[in-house]
This record gives C-alpha cells, structure tokens and sequence, in this order.
C-alpha cells in the first residue's frame, strides 16, 4: 500500500520523482518501522519491562503517525474527498484547481487529480501530516484555506468512521526487516507477509455497498458484478501471505464453477499452490445449507503461475453425508496436477471441475 501511495504522489521508481520543496514524504517511513519492530522484539516479564515496552511503542507509534495520516487522506480519495479536479490555475486554492507540474519544455501541463491526492501532492499538506498532536492539528487546520480544511477534515472523520486499516504499518515487523547481509539497512522487504493465515471468512453478495463500492472496487479484481465478501477475504489472504506462506479457508463453493468468479479462479490457480482441496457436505454448518469448501495451500514465491507445479490432494464428499471429522486414511482422497484439475483453455480461464 505505502508503495502505491508513494508512486500515486511522487512517481515511479526510475522515474523523476514530484518532490517539490519538501523532499519525499517517505523519507522516514523505513525508520519508524524499524523502531516499532524493536517493540516487538522487548521482553514484557517485568514491571520494569513493561514499562519499556510502553514508552517505545508511543515513540514507534508517534514516528508512524504521519504516514498513516498521508496513507488515511489517499484512502479517503473513495469517499468523500474522490470528485476529480483540473489542475490548470497556478494562483487557485489547493481544494479547488492546483497549479499544474511544470513540463520538461516549460510550460504547464493539464493533469486531473481527487481533491484528496491534489491536497496531499501540496506544501500545505505537509504540516498536516506531521502535526504531532490535538493541538498542533487543531493550529494546521485554522491556517487552512476552507477547501483544504474540507479535504483534511473530511479524511480525518472518514478514516474514523470507515476504520481505515494499513497492515503494513500496523504490522510493520511483518513487511519490513534489515535488507540481506545488514543489520542497519531497513527496507520493504520482496515477498514479505504473514507466514499462515486461516479463516471462515464472511460469505454473502455485496448487494448495498454505498459509498463502499468505489473504494473496493479500486482495490479488489474480485470486486465486480455479483461479487460475494468471501472474495475480497480471500484476494486479501493472498496479498497478506508471504512467498512460501500458508492459508486454510472455509468457503463456499459455487466459486468453482460460476461464470462471474472467473477472475477469483484465475487469481488462487497463479498464486496459490494448492495442497488439500475438500467438497464438504452440504450440512455441515447446521445452520446453513450450502455447498462449503475447504483451501489449503502455499504462496507461490516464484514468477511461474502456481497451478503448473501443484499436485493437490483431493477429497469429494457426498452432499448429504454426515461428517464428524476429516482423516488423511480416508480412501477417498486423491491427487491430481492441477493442470489436468483445471483443464486449462487459454480463451477462458478455467472452471474447477473433476
């Protein structure tokens, strides 16, 4: 995510970055990263220790308010601060029309931004995003013009409504680390996540998503017509996990075979080399009755699509039996290439079918 927003503001790496005045609103995230991976790693036996523990966390947390600030205000870009504005006027307020990035050959050149990225691309929202505390924001938001303290407002009441969540800097022990052969040198590390991750995630259609459409929809491939949250739980699942991680999931089965879940299909057979597969009863949550599955796999870390070398293990139930438990002496497990599983078609990508 932090990648994004840094390529969304500054430009891609390679590319001549929008730093402006300011320098790389950036610059810092690998070191407050560091400093909440070093709470992580306290011990919390004694008093003493705990009272340690305390006090880095607040330093950790303190350094790594900024950039959940830029990342809050970015996301609100899919709600209220996300109607496009033209950047054509050099004197315009920041809210309204921002004066436009100079070209190489001089002039100015039209480009269109959210209010919310237009602000976050300006001077002024760099006092916004380290404000420090309630009265050093407080100070920041009376100086602002009024569109400007409609956008950060706003950012600032919807990251609260919506809950706005960045696993990367909540769990930056996770993504981040000292890069191969250092110690000192902290970066984002390739292919880094949660070793495991399992769940029953919530089933059902995404039938009133209100002012939620566009933000999923930006974020998930899986977020299109007739789209179910299971889904985004499970596209989400294989962002979250590292290469070579692990995920178990209940979920439903229909996915397998409907025309609409083409892209979740094509998603868990290029990054999931699966390991067990189970068609469960259809009662075996008593209190629904459905078609339920059981996805258990590994994270493929390497740039060939996952389904060309797994060979998971298989087990169809009958619909109406009833199961108590699942054992690996069952005769009814096979194993199967997923090439064959799959019966790959190159015009359209595969339905699971047997």
């Amino acid at each position: 995510m932090s990648k994004k927003v840094r390529e969304a503001l500054e430009g891609k790496e390679g590319e001549a970055f929008q730093l402006g005045l300011f320098g790389s609103r950036f610059a810092g995230l690998l070191l407050a990263t560091d400093l909440m991976r070093y709470v992580g790693e306290l011990s919390d036996v004694i008093s003493a220790q705990v009272q340690e523990s305390r006090a880095e966390y607040r330093k950790a947390s303190d350094a790594l308010s900024p950039f959940k600030r830029i990342l809050d205000t970015y996301t609100s870009q899919w709600f209220s601060n996300g109607v496009k504005v033209t950047n054509v006027s050099p004197k315009s307020d920041v809210g309204a029309q921002h004066a436009a990035p100079k070209s190489r050959r001089g002039g100015s050149r039209t480009t269109q931004d959210t209010p919310a990225l237009a602000f976050l691309k300006s001077r002024e929202a760099e006092a916004f995003t380290n404000a420090r505390d309630d009265k050093a924001l407080k100070r920041v938001l009376d100086a602002f013009s009024p569109q400007d303290h409609h956008i950060a407002e706003t950012a600032l009441t919807t990251a609260t409504e919506k809950h706005f969540f960045h696993w990367e800097l909540e769990f930056p022990e996770v993504f981040y680390g000292p890069r191969p052969g250092s110690k000192q040198l902290i970066e984002r590390l390739e292919g880094a996540g949660f070793d495991a991750v399992i769940g029953n995630p919530p089933w059902g259609g995404l039938r009133t998503l209100g002012d939620l459409e566009d933000a999923l929809k930006s974020a998930y491939v899986t977020a299109g017509k007739a789209a179910d949250w299971f889904a985004l739980f499970l596209e989400n699942t294989l962002e979250l996990v590292s290469s070579g991680g692990c995920i178990g999931q209940v979920i439903p089965g229909g996915w397998q075979t409907a025309v609409e879940s083409k892209e979740l299909r094509k998603l868990v057979a290029e990054n999931l080399r699966i390991q067990r597969f189970v068609n469960l009863p259809y009662d075996v949550f008593p209190e629904a009755y459905t078609e339920a599955v059981i996805i258990t796999g590994q994270i493929a870390g390497d740039t060939e699509p996952a389904w060309r070398s797994a060979n998971p293990r298989i087990l169809i139930c009958d619909r109406r039996e009833k199961l108590s438990e699942l054992s690996d002496s069952d005769p009814r497990w096979f194993t199967v290439a997923c090439a064959d599983w799959f019966k790959i078609d190159p015009a359209n990508f595969p339905f699971f079918t047997f």
